[in-house]
């Protein structure tokens, strides 16, 4: 007979993996959730970015369309101070515009030249105003900005820093019982890059259709400027400035053809 191999004892260990009990089984099942809802939720303010940037663009297109179909100047500068108003949320706000004298002297510097207030809107109050002119100076921010083609964004108009030329007039304020407190001036730059006007706009709201009534208002719904409206309002003031531009050329043709 054949002879039996000699079985041995010694077997090979056999590994058990222990299995999570059912308190690791959730926690890691809840870890996953979170992952996922994470993951996900980064998707939507991707897809919200790119909605609210397609949405700003089509805003501003629109109300390019509609700046340049409009011929008459006085209607035009009333509609670039409201649109930009709206979309920036500011609650109040005001525009000059920069007046050369007519010598074609190509010399002329910037104390040969002034800025008129032209206009302004407020949704919180309503008052009388007169059209008045003051110089291209640093000494006021809305001449400052003319100056140097430069936006000004102040958090608190009462705190301007020490080391800026200008401070803020609080004349306005006084006489009509309105407070200031954020305040966005932005040029209006042509595409040649020169100064047409400026733009000062007053109060960045929380929400755009409230009413500034009370101090509780106040400290409720006005907020500083932030970037995304500085943005809108120099993209804005630029196509303001072209159809500004368009808008006095077109008057003075008319003029033109009435007199000859």
């Amino acid at each position: 007979m054949r002879a039996q191999p000699e079985r041995s004892n010694n077997r090979l260990p056999i590994r058990r993996h222990r299995s999570r009990n059912s308190s690791d089984r959730c926690q890691y099942g809840w870890n996953v959730l979170q992952s996922i809802k994470a993951a996900l939720a980064s998707i939507k303010l991707a897809q919200d970015a790119d909605t609210a940037a397609e949405h700003e663009r089509e805003e501003l297109n629109r109300i390019g369309i509609a700046l340049s179909s409009t011929r008459d100047v006085g209607c035009l500068l009333e509609m670039i101070l409201a649109k930009t108003r709206e979309i920036t949320a500011a609650d109040a706000g005001s525009l000059y515009v920069v007046e050369t004298p007519a010598s074609e002297n190509s010399s002329l510097g910037d104390a040969d030249r002034t800025l008129r207030f032209k206009l302004t809107q407020n949704d919180t109050r309503q008052f009388p105003y007169s059209e008045y002119t003051l110089p291209i100076s640093e000494d006021s921010m809305a001449g400052y900005t003319a100056l140097h083609g430069e936006a000004i964004v102040l958090d608190d108009v009462y705190r301007v820093p020490t080391s800026r030329p200008y401070r803020f007039n609080p004349k306005y304020d006084i006489e009509t019982g309105y407070r200031t407190r954020s305040l966005l001036t932005v040029p209006m730059k042509n595409a040649r890059g020169d100064v047409l006007g400026v733009m000062q706009l007053l109060n960045h709201k929380r929400n755009r259709t409230t009413r500034l009534v009370t101090s509780a208002d106040m400290e409720q719904e006005v907020r500083p400027f932030p970037e995304k409206a500085v943005r809108l309002a120099e993209s804005l003031a630029s196509q303001a400035a072209v159809a500004y531009e368009n808008g006095q050329l077109y008057q003075n043709i008319q003029k033109y053809l009435r007199d000859s």
